[in-house]
């Protein structure tokens, strides 16, 4: 296991913080969408690099209308990011307005060979955070948060792409990681929240709905009844027909919607007792969608759109 970098603002930025009720957490994930940095590296993607016209200047305009964006529509206290090239991304959307937003601290997960990490923004300080990652795998982030009514573990996860051979196989390991790293947790809430690259509803060998036929080697079971949450079942709002009467997804391709981006959590987020789930959403506003309602990926050529993802959220409160 790797300490994770984690940059902090100085100590005079706490104090003109807005306060954070630590009886109300919300949590939110966002995959960035090839969020590179306005610096060549060599390891950019087409349309990213300066040649491309992605330049330090369009950079900056793309970081000024995301801290606006996020600033506007995704209210987390803990916000996982995915599909960050560097901590100079993170770094410069504090800049660009989100410190007055609340927003202290933030960290990378990195891997080496990979362009592309998880990281967070949050308000609250974290009270310890690390990385985890094995070869082949994207190296999962681990935050833990104190909170008035105990503390709080926080995964962020960005599994492999669908669209790369063999990538069912490396999200099962990946899962199977992430598994093993939740059920060790002793906090009183475990989450995981970002994008999973697969949808529970469509079962694979590392992610399934249940309950299922056949799926007692799942290492995500996942439900979408807050009842049937245990030891050994995740739950998402997500995946819950009552809570997203009206969401189709958060990605779409080739006209089929999947729920790609999820935030599970354990059964103690369930049990009445402290924090509790309050709620869940998929944030989808206007600006963010196309004509047909679908996300609107972010344009190096125009500057326009922002991810072919739409964003998540939970709120966790105390009675």
């Amino acid at each position: 296991m790797k300490l994770l970098f984690i940059c902090v603002c100085l100590s005079f930025i706490f104090s003109c913080s807005p306060e954070v009720r630590r009886d109300s957490v919300t949590i939110g994930a966002y995959n960035m969408y090839l969020f590179f940095d306005g610096t060549d590296d060599g390891w950019e993607y087409e349309g990213f690099r300066r040649s491309d016209g992605y330049t330090h200047e369009r950079y900056l305009e793309r970081i000024r209308s995301t801290a606006v964006f996020i600033a506007r529509n995704i209210d987390a206290d803990i916000l996982i990011l995915s599909e960050v090239e560097s901590p100079a991304v993170l770094h410069d959307l504090l800049d660009a307005g989100l410190r007055k937003k609340g927003y202290s601290f933030y960290g990378l997960a990195s891997a080496e060979g990979s362009p592309l990490s998880v990281g967070f923004i949050s308000r609250i300080e974290p009270a310890s955070s690390a990385l985890h990652s094995t070869d082949g795998e994207r190296a999962i982030l681990d935050l833990s948060f104190n909170a008035s009514s105990g503390s709080i573990r926080v995964f962020g996860i960005h599994a492999r792409s669908r669209l790369e051979d063999g990538s069912e196989k490396i999200r099962l390991h990946q899962f199977e990681h992430l598994r093993s790293l939740m059920s060790d947790a002793c906090e009183s809430i475990v989450i995981a929240a970002g994008d999973f690259n697969a949808d529970p509803r469509y079962p694979e060998e590392g992610m399934s709905i249940y309950p299922a036929a056949d799926i007692s080697a799942v290492p995500l079971k996942i439900t979408g009844d807050p009842g049937l949450a245990s030891e050994e079942v995740y739950y998402s709002p997500f995946m819950d027909s009552e809570e997203m009467m009206d969401a189709m997804g958060t990605y779409c391709y080739q006209g089929q919607w999947y729920f790609l981006d999820n935030i599970i959590i354990d059964e103690r987020a369930l049990d009445g007792l402290g924090l509790e789930y309050r709620g869940a959403s998929v944030i989808r506003p206007f600006e963010s969608m196309d004509i047909l309602g679908r996300p609107l990926a972010y344009d190096a050529s125009t500057g326009r759109g922002y991810s072919d993802h739409f964003a998540v959220m939970m709120n966790l409160r105390t009675f």
